[in-house]
């Protein structure tokens, strides 16, 4: 029950932060126009990042009160985050070229699996029942 709760506060803190992102968006410049390849017929708000990262960041808050003992865990997982937030928000303002936002990217992903931990290490039941471990490719797995 206290997933559930923590999960739906977390999706009320993100509609509320893009909500909030939407106010000062075309304020500040923060939008996307119609033209070349854009499917949208009027201007659109570059705040879905926002949302995503307050979501984000609610829940690195509530993991850090409730398992402080992995909170370098937790600060790089964040500040991981945090780069493909700024990435993304850049790439949206001036078109990053792909191969920086590649390196980028693959940059956070090895802070995430490297530093913080964070690794596919099987595939699940996939061999009748039995899981499938992915032994050494586990960290090129889990980055791809």
């Amino acid at each position: 029950m206290l997933d559930l709760l923590i999960i739906g506060a977390a999706a009320l803190f993100s509609v509320a932060a893009i909500r909030l992102a939407m106010a000062f968006s075309e304020a500040y410049g923060l939008v996307d126009h119609p033209g070349e390849h854009k499917a949208h017929k009027r201007s659109t708000p570059f705040v879905g990042g926002f949302g995503i990262l307050s979501a984000f960041a609610l829940g690195v808050v509530i993991l850090d009160q409730t398992h402080p003992e992995l909170r370098f865990q937790w600060f790089l997982m964040a500040m991981a985050a945090f780069a493909i937030f700024i990435t993304g928000l850049t790439d949206d303002l001036i078109r990053l070229g792909f191969r920086l936002r590649l390196l980028v990217q693959t940059g956070a992903a090895l802070v995430m699996t490297l530093g913080a931990g964070v690794v596919l290490v099987d595939l699940g039941p996939l061999l009748l029942g039995h899981p499938l471990h992915l032994a050494m490719l586990a960290i090129p797995f889990t980055l791809f």
